[in-house]
Formats: C-alpha cells, structure tokens, sequence
C-alpha cells in the first residue's frame, strides 16, 4: 500500500484554485514481476474568481455580485499496470464535478458552472538498448467535455540507472525538455523546462515554464 498528499494553487486569469489532497494506493504483485495498482484521491479546495480583473471587459455583469469564492470537496480513481516492458494506466479527476454556484441572484439559469472530469489514458514502452541504456516512448491522452483532446507524447532515456533526459510535445501547447539524476536508490533530482506554442503563447507574456523535482524513496 503507498499513501501521498500534496497543496497547490494554480491560478489562470481571474480564477485561482488552492487546495489539499490525499492519495491512497494499493499495489498487487504477480509471480511474473508485473503490479496492479488502484488508486483514490479525495481533494479540499477553495475555488476564487478575482472580480476586479473582469469588472472592466463585463460591465452590469450579475455574476460581478455574487460570490468570490467556494470551498469544494472533490475525489479521482485511477488503475495501472506495470512491468519491466511497459505500463499502461487510466484515471479519472474531479469525479465529483462539484458545482461552483458563485451566481446568488435569482435570474434563471441554463448552464451552472461545475468542475467537470478530466480522463486520463497513459502508456510506457521499456526499450533496452545495449544493457545500460534504456529509451521509453510514452503517451498520455487528455480528454474533457467542452475541449480539445490533449495528446502529449516523448521519449525519456535513461543511463546506467543515474542519468536521464527526455524530450516531448504537447499537442498545440509546449515543447518540454527534461533531466534529471539519480543521487542513489533514494534521492532523485529533476529539472524540466515547457516551450509554449501558440495559443498558449500569446497569453503567457512571453514566459514559458519551469519545473523542479525532489523525490524521496522510503524502500529498504
């Protein structure tokens, strides 16, 4: 069994999210070598819209009046099977779809703003090259109502079990470069740095982003 919990706050123009969330785990292990694993998630957050920063595009707006924020409960689910060749999983976030409901008024309303499922479909191939160099195509498909299918897809190469990098593509979003190394069985160390493309460049100030890893691994 594993168990892991994380904070955040993500904010995308006017709207901000911040939040906590546990994870729990459990791994079956075949004589084969291969693992089945079941995963669920339970998450607190609070939901915030910035009105100020939509006041002067929305003017008489009903919404301007409601509400700024909501703290919402929300869970995922997600399986996964794994070996020394490949990896392949599925998940589920906001399952729930937790309504937002800022709007207070009494205006009838056709549409409710909710948090709806993202549905996830990941996959990994285990390319052993010359016994000490191992290169691991992998996908993972994105899909939402009322969006495009993301897809992103790479290839991550591994040395000697201490070194790696990678490099993948983002499906009308990002480049991403990656490395990282390997301290012992324990400690890892990670950097990865995403190259916007447009559309997302034309809104991101010209900033592209940048991502730090520290892992710690309680195995004997």
């Amino acid at each position: 069994a594993g168990i892991g919990a994380y904070a955040y706050n993500d904010k995308t123009g006017p709207t901000s999210r911040t939040g906590v969330a546990l994870q729990l785990s459990k791994h079956i292990r075949f004589n084969d070598g291969g693992v089945f694993a079941l995963g669920i998630e339970a998450r607190v957050q609070q939901y915030a819209i910035d009105m100020s920063k939509i006041e002067a595009s929305l003017p008489g707006d009903p919404v301007l009046g409601a509400k700024d924020n909501r703290f919402k409960f929300d869970a995922g689910f997600g399986i996964s099977y794994s070996n020394e060749k490949f990896q392949i999983g599925a998940a589920v976030s906001q399952l729930i779809q937790s309504k937002l409901d800022v709007y207070t008024g009494n205006l009838n309303r056709t549409e409710e703003a909710r948090l709806y499922r993202h549905y996830y479909l990941t996959g990994r191939y285990n390319w052993d090259v010359d016994g000490s160099t191992t290169i691991s195509p992998n996908f993972m498909v994105i899909y939402l109502p009322n969006a495009p299918v993301e897809v992103t897809g790479g290839a991550r190469v591994e040395h000697n079990k201490l070194l790696w990098w990678g490099l993948g593509y983002r499906s009308t979003q990002s480049w991403m470069l990656s490395a990282g190394l390997h301290i012992n069985r324990k400690i890892s160390l990670g950097y990865a740095y995403d190259i916007y493309n447009a559309p997302v460049s034309s809104f991101d100030g010209g900033h592209n982003a940048h991502e730090f890893l520290l892992r710690f691994n309680f195995v004997k």
